[in-house]
């Protein structure tokens, strides 16, 4: 089986996706057992967190398994080339999952990792929070159409844009035009961001 990166929520299909607020619907709330007895999960910890590292961290331990974080001292593309961080974290984890700045940096750790990395916040986007939002709307039978990833508070953003305006990242033309349609209408800010292939 082929290792499954979950960086962004842009490549994934409709069904993907399902399946991923399918299984999440069913084990909210639960205590599935022990299912990572064993297992550790290495987490990379580049920008503050809260609900993020809580999240992971409790999670991953309520499931039987051991997180651990790294942060700012192992010097990501300055002490440590980036492919070294992440031949070496993956080497001794069953997962990683990192908060960086650069997404680049995050496509460079999937990149050179022989297990599955998850995206937990880039510059470019924050996909777990996309999925919570998600599982949110799940739970309370509101069935959205379409799911929107708006960058506010990123740090790619901020520097670019100011904090007053929102970077909107969509691949869908029209659902793209609807949403400046609307945000003209409640006098938002939004500047369309570019999304290519590597995303």
């Amino acid at each position: 089986m082929s290792k499954r990166d979950f960086l962004t929520t842009a490549g994934m299909s409709r069904f993907q996706l399902d399946d991923l607020l399918d299984l999440a619907t069913r084990v909210k709330g639960k205590r599935p057992g022990q299912v990572l007895g064993g297992k550790t999960l290495g987490m990379l910890f580049f920008q503050p967190s809260l609900r993020t590292r809580v999240s992971f961290e409790t999670g991953w331990w309520m499931l039987g398994g051991h997180a651990f974080v790294l942060g700012d001292e192992i010097g990501i593309g300055k002490r440590e080339a980036t492919k070294d961080i992440s031949r070496v974290v993956a080497s001794m984890n069953e997962l990683v999952m990192a908060r960086l700045y650069a997404h680049s940096d995050i496509l460079e750790l999937a990149r050179y990792s022989e297990v599955p990395v998850i995206n937990g916040l880039t510059d470019f986007n924050h996909p777990c929070q996309i999925m919570a939002d998600a599982l949110t709307y799940a739970c309370t039978k509101l069935e959205p159409t379409a799911i929107v990833d708006m960058a506010t508070l990123t740090g790619g953003i901020v520097v670019a844009l100011g904090s007053w305006c929102g970077g909107m990242f969509c691949g869908d033309e029209s659902l793209r035009h609807r949403l400046e349609l609307s945000a003209e209408e409640t006098e938002e800010k939004l500047w369309p961001m570019p999304v290519w292939e590597c995303h």
